[in-house]
């Protein structure tokens, strides 16, 4: 989320983080220090459990903000629950991109995950993912890897 806002920025346009990490304990506290960090705004609600609650408060508070990032729950594993709170959650933000964040040190599950959730999209309303990224991947470049679903 950080190096996406930061990359915004660079390109002139402001950009807005949305803390929706309603499991992970320190998503807010880390999702607000990088928000700092990248210069961009930032909204969450501490302590709060519902992320499209969240979501709604913080479209409303950075409405005049061009670029707003969600960072949504994650798992080591896509399961069944998290699947469920990733489709409810883009039906109300209604996304103009999508990517799928996974860490390559779970191995062949990062590929097995992405295409899960990506045939999971296609079923529920038509709409794949634009790629998912891998951030401790290491390429050929030495950096992360960007899958592109396109390509």
């Amino acid at each position: 989320a950080g190096k996406l806002a930061k990359f915004f920025t660079k390109k002139g346009l402001s950009s807005g983080l949305i803390a929706c990490d309603v499991h992970r304990p320190a998503a807010y506290e880390q999702l607000k220090t990088i928000a700092e960090q990248s210069g961009s705004k930032f909204f969450g609600i501490k302590g709060e459990k519902d992320p499209i609650k969240i979501y709604k408060r913080g479209a409303e508070e950075l409405k005049d903000v061009p670029v707003k990032i969600v960072d949504t729950s994650g798992r080591d594993s896509l399961d069944d629950e998290l699947l469920k709170e990733i489709s409810e959650m883009k039906k109300v933000v209604e996304p103009d991109e999508i990517l799928l964040v996974m860490d390559a040190t779970i191995g062949q599950q990062a590929v097995k995950g992405s295409c899960r959730n990506n045939r999971r999209d296609h079923y529920e309303n038509g709409r794949n993912r634009k790629g998912w990224w891998c951030p401790e991947c290491r390429c050929r470049n030495r950096g992360p890897c960007l899958y592109d679903r396109n390509r």
